[in-house]
């Protein structure tokens, strides 16, 4: 693992505040759906370190007993890292609760920033323009999740992904996620899935550590194909496996459900792209907008300004939040580097060739599906749900209420039981059927 933060290393936002006691400066880490107020914890002074940084250390919360809403975070937590001058102590939080001490924001504030795209994790300027930036072990989710990253070779290309559990006698489930994010966005339905499953989830085509290539067949089928390299490299499909892929990686997971059909045991298409509607969203209209007017620079889901990140943010999520301003700052920070990839694979995806992909395809899909999709879904409308529902045999549709277009970061427990029950109930069909 890389000793330094990049793009991608995990989902994490960094919040400071000033310790009760002469210690300076600490930075208090969270997962996902938290973003806590900035004024002093009263906790504080009842974090003490054991062991010494960098040796497995944990922090033990004495107010563990205080009434705090969510225990988890009041017994003994395993902190990140530490910073070199051993000043910043990294500490995970879960849900929306974070230390004794600190109030956490009402629901609808509830900060998803690190929902999207590129993330993760996230240092405010003054510390990631630093040369004392804290060394930060990425893996810590992953490791807690018992997730492992390994990397494949197809001749000269590599694939980077992620993985838990060994193939058994239930379908492995690779996951293929969307435009400009990367395998760590599955963490959050990761931890909710049953352990005893083998998951696999891959980085798409030039994201993170999968490589990027000027010569990449980035289209829908492009990735389609290069999604088949990836399968064909570790045998995923010496039994079908179930695949399951979200907004452009849905779009790609339909494809290769048609295109591979005896790869594909289950199909899962949680608000995919690739459909071709009758008339347009408003995002859609935007975007011919600001195609119309050259002023494609412009384009919504790739932000290089802080006020146009939160609008994006705005834009995937139907929860309603703040965040401050240093961090979409640091969002923005980290996306910067990669967006002449993004805006040239954007443009690659809403082509003639692959923008209705998915639509032309998925009459040729016969794997079982389920669709799943946010009624509030701004990005990708969910009357695409109905057409699915009407073309593919076999397809069941679930939507979910008070709910945008980051679907697995916004609900990503009761997707993950939607998932499980769908893989349940086929499974059970498939055994049926042997028996018979």
């Amino acid at each position: 693992m890389p000793g330094s933060p990049k793009p991608g290393d995990a989902k994490f936002i960094f919040i400071f505040y000033q310790s009760q006691k002469q210690l300076g400066k600490k930075a208090v880490l969270f997962e996902q759906l938290s973003l806590l107020s900035l004024s002093p914890p009263t906790g504080a002074s009842h974090l003490e370190e054991q062991d010494g940084p960098g040796r497995g250390q944990l922090v033990r919360d004495r107010g563990r007993d205080a009434g705090h809403p969510h225990p988890g975070l009041c017994g003994l937590v395993p902190p990140v890292a530490f910073g070199a001058d051993k000043n910043l102590l990294l500490i995970p939080g879960v849900d929306e609760y974070g230390p004794p001490g600190c109030q956490p924001m009402r629901r609808e504030e509830t900060s998803l920033a690190v929902a999207f795209s590129e993330p993760f994790p996230v240092l405010p300027p003054a510390i990631s323009n630093s040369a004392e930036a804290p060394t930060i072990q990425a893996a810590y989710w992953r490791r807690a999740l018992g997730m492992q990253v390994r990397y494949v070779q197809h001749e000269d290309y590599q694939f980077c992904y992620s993985f838990r559990g060994r193939p058994g006698h239930k379908p492995t489930i690779l996951m293929l996620h969307g435009f400009s994010a990367h395998k760590d966005m599955w963490l959050s339905l990761v931890k909710f899935l049953p352990k005893n499953l083998h998951l696999v989830c891959v980085d798409m085509p030039g994201h993170e550590g999968t490589t990027r290539s000027s010569l990449d067949d980035l289209s829908i089928d492009g990735q389609a194909k290069r999604i088949h390299q990836f399968v064909e490299c570790l045998k995923l499909n010496k039994t079908p496996f179930h695949l399951i892929g979200t907004s452009m990686g849905g779009n790609v997971a339909g494809v290769y459900a048609a295109y591979y059909p005896s790869d594909v045991c289950g199909l899962s298409l949680v608000c995919p792209a690739g459909l071709q509607y009758s008339t347009d969203n408003q995002f859609i209209r935007r975007l011919r907008e600001l195609q119309d007017s050259a002023a494609f620079e412009k384009i919504p889901l790739i932000p290089s300004t802080p006020e146009e990140m939160s609008e994006m943010l705005q834009l995937c999520s139907y929860v309603r939040f703040k965040v401050p301003q240093q961090i979409l700052q640091g969002l923005v920070d980290v996306r910067i580097p990669h967006n002449d990839f993004y805006r040239k694979l954007f443009l690659e995806i809403i082509n003639e060739k692959s923008r209705y992909s998915l639509h032309q395809n998925m009459d040729k899909i016969k794997a079982p599906t389920q669709v799943i999709w946010g009624k509030q879904d701004q990005v990708i409308d969910v009357s695409g749900a109905d057409m699915l529902a009407k073309a593919i045999p076999n397809c069941q549709v679930d939507l979910l209420e008070n709910c945008g277009h980051s679907v697995v970061m916004e609900r990503p427990r009761k997707t993950a039981k939607l998932i499980t029950d769908f893989l349940a109930s086929v499974h059970n069909t498939d055994n049926n059927k042997k028996l018979d």
